[in-house]
């Protein structure tokens, strides 16, 4: 009888893969350490789920990938606009509610939402996650194809760099999953002084908000939306 600690490696394997396949390091507000220390603790406590006279493997894939959904929708509706349930909602930007008739702060639950989460939003959100194919309360996954519309919007974002050296960083950060740490030593970064458990490269951080707002422009300018195939 495996137990789960005969397991970790292959676990740790499994952990890698996804990471790789979800493109996770695309994603700004992921911190993949932190949330594969999570997805060790679901396995653990759901190992007397798995039925040992079958495969480990794909047993223990379905287990992470049906976590990392779960971390990914969660965070969606953490952040999205109140108007997605509103029954005031008439389109992406409409609203039946206020004088101008788009959403805007004269309704309080959007002034709210734009004071306390709309900062984070733009920052966390790597897609533009809009009700004009989304509900609420539908699968996310079901209605677009992530890795398309991933695709899209880095090459869109690196054709606008016209800096090789960030087109490089940019690469190696959201494209290839390399960790702030790695691309620090390649590019020759220095770490922030501090007594931070986590370095710090200002020069990094300075470049990712350059990323940031050249997201932004690309997701107002062009159609990144890859819709799944039926």
């Amino acid at each position: 009888m495996d137990e789960f600690e005969d397991k970790i490696d292959e676990i740790d394997q499994l952990l890698k893969s996804n990471r790789d396949k979800w493109r996770l390091d695309s994603i700004t507000w992921i911190d993949y350490d932190d949330i594969s220390q999570l997805i060790r603790l679901h396995i653990y406590n759901q190992w007397s789920k798995w039925d040992q006279s079958r495969p480990f493997g794909p047993w223990c894939n379905t287990v992470i990938s049906n976590q990392i959904t779960n971390k990914i929708r969660d965070n969606y509706r953490r952040f999205a606009k109140p108007c997605l349930g509103c029954p005031h909602y008439v389109s992406e930007t409409g609203c039946a509610l206020t004088g101008s008739k788009v959403q805007d702060s004269s309704c309080p639950d959007y002034a709210k939402w734009e004071k306390k989460k709309k900062p984070m939003h733009d920052i966390k959100m790597p897609l533009p996650l809009e009700p004009s194919f989304v509900d609420v309360s539908t699968d996310i996954f079901d209605e677009f194809d992530f890795f398309k519309s991933s695709d899209n919007l880095h090459e869109q974002i690196l054709q606008r760099l016209k800096n090789d050296k960030h087109q490089r960083i940019y690469q190696l950060l959201f494209v290839e999953g390399s960790s702030e740490a790695e691309v620090a030593e390649e590019m020759g970064f220095k770490r922030e002084a501090g007594n931070r458990k986590a370095p710090r490269y200002k020069q990094l951080d300075n470049i990712k908000s350059k990323f940031v707002e050249i997201a932004k422009k690309v997701l107002q300018e062009n159609e990144i939306i890859e819709s799944r195939e039926k």
